[in-house]
């Protein structure tokens, strides 16, 4: 009868260690499983994050390229309005000159103009002098035959 209890002990206990494999089996697939679905979650999120990180760098490569692209225009156009305000500056000077050189050309044209003119008034006004120098001899003759007669 010992034998007999000591038997059912030992196949209660055989279950119940049976059972406990069992278990220990079942969590050691379920955290394989688990492991697995964490690394294939990890391996997601770092390949996102790898992209993520590419696409972060290729938009700052291409906003590099961009500012480069950007500073040699405003160097161009720094240099063509350069250039264009020098040639402004040239013409500036040149027109500035010619003005000068036409407005004294003028002044001498207008001096000369006003000398020749002061000249003819002189000539004008001794010829008058004289013309009435001339008519009033010619008058004071006219008198002098009109009152001898």
């Amino acid at each position: 009868e010992q034998f007999l209890k000591f038997a059912e002990s030992l196949q209660r206990l055989h279950g119940t260690v049976e059972e406990l494999r069992e278990d220990l089996l079942h969590e050691r697939q379920q955290r394989l499983q688990d492991e697995e679905s964490l690394a294939t979650s990890i391996a997601q999120v770092r390949q996102e994050a790898d992209s993520q990180l590419w696409k972060q760098q290729e938009a700052q490569k291409q906003l590099e390229q961009r500012l480069l692209d950007l500073r040699e225009e405003v160097a161009l156009r720094a240099r063509a309005a350069d250039g264009e305000m020098q040639r402004i500056n040239a013409r500036h000077d040149t027109l500035r000159s010619d003005h000068s050189n036409q407005m004294s050309a003028q002044a001498e044209e207008h001096r000369m103009m006003g000398h020749g003119l002061k000249a003819k008034m002189a000539d004008l006004q001794d010829a008058l002098t004289s013309h009435r120098a001339s008519s009033a001899t010619a008058l004071e003759d006219n008198r002098k035959s009109l009152q001898m007669e």
